[in-house]
């Protein structure tokens, strides 16, 4: 389930558990008011699906609405024979033929994304995490050398990011993570849960350090390698709003010390533009799944 909608399963527990109960309980001679509330049962889950969109994608939410509209049909028709009376051939060929559609169909769709999950490629070669607050400009910057100067997709919260419920699966579908740390970074909700979230699927993370002005070496910039073990703990309680997408405090310390246990990337903004192609195509070489392509034949940028 989407965060937003886990109380979501507990309405389909109680569907299901009514379904299965109406027919055990409700007299036989009752039939026809049986199968008005299993009817009643299945527009009201329906109906929320329809109005909650509760899976956390949209293709969870198509396939139940599909799935319950054909059970709704069935049981339609099914009721026409509470009484005894028989259905028609062409009605019992129609039903058969739904139902095996219909089930054939969800086989090969799973079967598909199963697919696609073990053979696709990630979909971006680079996901950037940044504080919007003082990284944003640097972000820009990185994704347009990245994407515009070396023809890599990378993945831009500002540009490319819909809901915050799909932030955690981009990192998923990322080859790399770099991580801009531009002062507490470290200790934004949303930037560590992206550093978890790579942490635990194994995504490779790099730190990048700006250096700002000339003599600045980049160092101390982030408030959370400076914080005492006191500070750090008091910090971890402003986490607590990334539980609901399955990432605890205890997850956090681990992905944070993985990804400052490597070599920062130093990216120099006091340099001229060939210089600065340089830096990033040294940053490009070291990344994973990003061995060096053809540099575009734009002109470089002027600094």
């Amino acid at each position: 389930w989407s965060p937003e909608r886990y109380w979501f399963g507990a309405v389909v527990i109680v569907r299901n558990l009514l379904l299965s109960v109406f027919p055990m309980t409700i007299s036989a001679k009752h039939a026809d008011l049986t199968v008005l509330l299993m009817q009643l049962t299945l527009a009201t889950g329906l109906l929320g699906t329809a109005l909650y969109w509760p899976w956390r994608t949209n293709l969870m939410n198509q396939l139940d609405l599909a799935l319950n509209s054909m059970l709704s049909l069935v049981m339609c028709l099914g009721a026409m024979t509470v009484f005894g009376q028989e259905l028609t051939r062409q009605v019992s060929m129609f039903l058969v033929t739904m139902v095996v559609a219909t089930l054939c169909g969800a086989v090969a769709l799973i079967v598909y994304r199963a697919f696609l999950l073990v053979r696709a490629q990630p979909g971006y070669s680079v996901f950037l995490s940044h504080h919007k607050g003082a990284g944003a400009c640097t972000a820009r910057f990185t994704k347009y050398m990245l994407q515009h100067e070396f023809g890599f997709p990378v993945f831009y919260d500002c540009d490319d990011l819909t809901s915050f419920t799909g932030i955690f699966d981009a990192v998923k579908h990322s080859s790399n993570l770099l991580v801009i740390l531009t002062g507490e970074t470290l200790c934004r909700p949303w930037c560590v849960g992206e550093i978890v979230t790579a942490f635990e699927c194994n995504v490779p993370m790099y730190a990048v350090k700006i250096v700002t002005h000339v003599g600045h070496d980049g160092s101390g910039i982030d408030k959370w390698t400076e914080a005492s073990a006191d500070t750090k703990f008091g910090m971890l309680n402003d986490f607590e709003i990334l539980r609901p997408y399955g990432i605890s405090c205890a997850d956090i310390p681990p992905a944070l010390d993985a990804l400052l246990s490597k070599d920062p990337i130093f990216l120099d903004l006091n340099v001229g533009s060939d210089r600065m192609r340089e830096t990033m195509e040294g940053m490009v070489a070291n990344l994973r799944g990003m061995g060096m392509r053809r540099i575009s034949s734009k002109p470089g940028l002027r600094m």
